[in-house]
């Protein structure tokens, strides 16, 4: 039996929220080999990821945040390939700063596998709370 393209979506993100380096490899895993992955805006995080590139950000994720981040999905809505998440990110990072952000992902599904990720978020307050000044 083959999984929804919601459920796929759904395992994606308990993959890289888990901080269990094999987990996330996984979930790097779900993304077919000529995926990308979007960030908008103007911050040293935005730009157009390769699912090479996007295996090289799990591990620095794994270096920054305290534990996991805790993750309320707040809505799905799936219609043919494409699935979109309205969610809000709960954590610290290891210095004990806090880091709360609300997002809106939108992923194209075929054949199984993930093919695009648009990550919508606000972009100038992560920016702040990476690099400063916070």
């Amino acid at each position: 039996m083959s999984r929804s393209n919601t459920d796929l979506v759904l395992s994606f993100f308990q993959l890289m929220n888990s901080l269990d380096p094999a987990r996330m490899a996984q979930a790097v895993e779900l993304l077919a080999d000529d995926a990308t992955y979007w960030i908008p805006g103007d911050w040293s995080n935005a730009g157009t990821f390769t699912k090479a590139q996007v295996a090289g950000m799990v591990k620095a994720g794994t270096d920054i945040f305290d534990g996991q981040l805790d993750i309320a999905i707040l809505g799905i809505t799936a219609e043919g390939e494409r699935v979109a998440v309205e969610m809000e990110s709960n954590g610290r990072f290891k210095d004990g700063r806090p880091y709360n952000n609300s997002y809106h992902w939108l992923f194209v599904v075929r054949g199984g596998q993930i093919h695009t990720i648009k990550e919508y978020t606000d972009t100038a307050y992560a920016n702040r709370a990476y690099y400063g000044p916070f």
